[in-house]
């Protein structure tokens, strides 16, 4: 994303997340002050929870709203993320749970772990996920997976 130029922006972009510590000094600097701001994963729960009541508010951001989320599938990963180990989910924990779903259903389709039979089986594999359907390209056997978005904060930060 290209933001025009201007002597004294009122727009931030960062194409990476912000730490708490840089929120906290932006923060006391008014750094963010009568800005907008748009942040890439600022709104995962493992960026938020440090923050706790000081997460900034009314920025745009990806994230991983486990608390948002409500499906089937996403209620039965959250229950037993928990159950485990009592504490709710990162998202890392839930890109590792989809990981596993997608190579599960890789193998099944191969009929083998052999590099070249689930390289075949990626093509066009479809896998329901807690948050939606994974698909793989046969082209180049990339998978595309939806980037949630809001405004933050996304979800409620805990710890």
């Amino acid at each position: 994303m290209r933001l025009p130029p201007t002597p004294c922006s009122t727009r931030l972009f960062f194409s990476a997340p912000i730490s708490p510590n840089s929120w906290r000094e932006g923060a006391t600097r008014n750094a963010f002050a009568n800005r907008a701001v748009v942040s890439i994963l600022a709104g995962e729960p493992e960026y938020l929870a440090p923050l706790k009541d000081e997460a900034p508010t009314g920025w745009l951001v990806t994230g991983y709203p486990w608390s948002e989320i409500k499906t089937p599938a996403h209620d039965a990963f959250l229950k037993a993320y928990i159950d485990r180990f009592k504490e709710s989910p990162n998202i890392g924990a839930l890109n590792g749970y989809i990981n596993t779903l997608v190579l599960a259903k890789a193998i099944e389709n191969a009929g083998s772990t052999r590099a070249d039979d689930l390289i075949k089986a990626t093509e066009h594999l479809k896998v329901d996920t807690p948050v939606g359907s994974v698909a793989f390209r046969a082209i180049d056997h990339q998978s595309t997976m939806a980037s949630i978005s809001a405004n933050s904060p996304c979800g409620t930060a805990r710890a």
